[in-house]
């Protein structure tokens, strides 16, 4: 789907057909466009993409990433970084109240520490040495999600604004892969390609009408922006059914039942395959 099918479908909607003397030019119609499907990516959280991003120089914690509305798995040279959820403050163990200060030594070039002379008393993440990917780790299972970084841990990755850091960092040239829903480049150009399927062409033009009415005062005017915002959402909520369905995401991740005792729901099974729940 290109802007220009959005642009089009709009035109229908607004009753501006086009030409030279067109209300709606279509500059106008592309940056309504962009907005109406930054919005639907927003709000559905669709499309997923894999961002690929050279980690270099060796030794570099940080990294910058494109606007991003939510990352769901790390990479660095094909090994899972788990990721931190509360970032620094988590690895710095500041939801255990121990504010770690256990690190020694001087910050490795390229960390993603505060600055300073280093020394005694620091956080201990700040000092782990570069590493090469993928490397042996002795942590075992589940991952270190909450817990403090420590020494032997899991690799981890932290965000801090619109960047992305790694602990350790990696000690040669990596390739640091993020996947996630990120925000759609800008469109400038009719023959740009949009990045959401066909299926979301009646939000994105309903979207479109709603911002260009609000151009006009008048009581009709204000009527149609509601109805075409009423569309825009329904619209927005059956695609949220749809990605649902089409993931097979339904919010939960369900435990695995080839164990001897697990709890599901208000239920605890136990004993062998077929056994009872209590």
């Amino acid at each position: 789907m290109l802007a220009q099918d959005c642009v089009n479908f709009a035109r229908i909607l607004l009753a501006t057909p086009g030409g030279s003397t067109t209300r709606w030019t279509d500059a106008q119609l592309i940056t309504l466009t962009d907005r109406a499907v930054k919005f639907a990516v927003a709000r559905v959280r669709f499309p997923e993409t894999r961002l690929t991003i050279a980690a270099t120089p060796a030794g570099q914690q940080e990294y910058a990433m494109p606007e991003m509305h939510e990352v769901k798995r790390v990479y660095v040279n094909g090994q899972i970084c788990v990721l931190v959820y509360g970032s620094i403050d988590t690895l710095e163990g500041r939801q255990a109240l121990v504010e770690d200060q256990t690190g020694s030594g001087v910050q490795a070039p390229g960390s993603g520490g505060p600055p300073g002379a280093g020394g005694m008393m620091q956080p201990s993440w700040v000092m782990q040495t570069p590493v090469s990917y993928p490397f042996i780790n002795n942590w075992g299972v589940p991952a270190p999600i909450a817990q403090p970084w420590g020494a032997g841990s899991r690799p981890r990755a932290y965000l801090r604004g619109g960047s992305i850091g790694v602990v350790p960092a990696p000690g040669a040239s990596s390739y640091l892969v993020v996947e996630g829903v990120r925000v759609p480049t800008t469109l400038q150009n009719l023959t740009d390609a949009v990045v959401v399927p066909d299926n979301f062409m009646d939000a994105i033009g309903w979207k479109m009408c709603e911002y260009a009415q609000m151009a006009d005062d008048s009581a009709q005017s204000a009527d149609q922006r509601n109805y075409a915002g009423q569309k825009a959402e329904m619209e927005i909520r059956y695609l949220r059914t749809w990605k649902r369905q089409y993931s097979l995401d339904d919010g939960q991740i369900y435990p695995a039942t080839d164990r001897s005792n697990y709890r599901f729901g208000l239920n605890r099974y136990y004993g062998e395959e077929g056994g009872s729940a209590w």
